[in-house]
């Protein structure tokens, strides 16, 4: 259904790296220079600031993304950075590195419920893609039906037979 695509993380002072995993593109994806996503629960759930992180300039903030995709059984939304991963910045929790701005890196981060991106995001994220080419839908499009109970997204182009 949707294209594959790939993510290196190295390991850097921000975090343990990622070996090369698949992903695949299920949605339209955002980036932006940051994101505010909830991390905890209940009495300590807090909102945090999200950056991608990349190792020039020995660590700097880059564009942060996110797309909704697969990783074998799980699909989610994943969030993902530069070839450092993100930095969610917290002054409340920092992992202690001087150099960095205070908080914690990791790879990547997975957004189980959509209700938790931003509604900029979502609106971009929940995009349906061409099942052929893999480009963002208009947000009126509506599925093309092949056979009895069967249909497909398609954007006008594909649908029309042009490539």
């Amino acid at each position: 259904m949707g294209k594959t695509f790939e993510l290196y993380v190295k390991s850097t002072s921000n975090c343990e790296g990622l070996p090369l995993q698949s992903f695949e593109r299920l949605g339209a994806e955002w980036n932006g220079e940051s994101l505010r996503l909830p991390f905890g629960e209940g009495a300590e759930a807090r909102t945090l600031d999200v950056v991608g992180w990349t190792d020039l300039h020995f660590g700097s903030r880059c564009p942060v993304h996110v797309v909704k995709a697969r990783h074998g059984d799980f699909v989610g939304f994943l969030v993902y950075g530069g070839n450092s991963g993100v930095r969610i910045l917290d002054t409340d929790d920092a992992d202690g590195v001087d150099h960095l701005p205070p908080g914690w890196g990791t790879p990547l981060v997975w957004v189980a419920d959509v209700a938790d991106l931003p509604l900029p995001v979502r609106d971009v994220v929940t995009q349906e893609l061409c099942e052929r080419c893999g480009a963002a839908l208009e947000l009126n499009a509506s599925p093309y039906h092949v056979d009895m109970g069967q249909s497909v997204w398609l954007c006008e182009n594909c649908a029309a037979g042009d490539d």
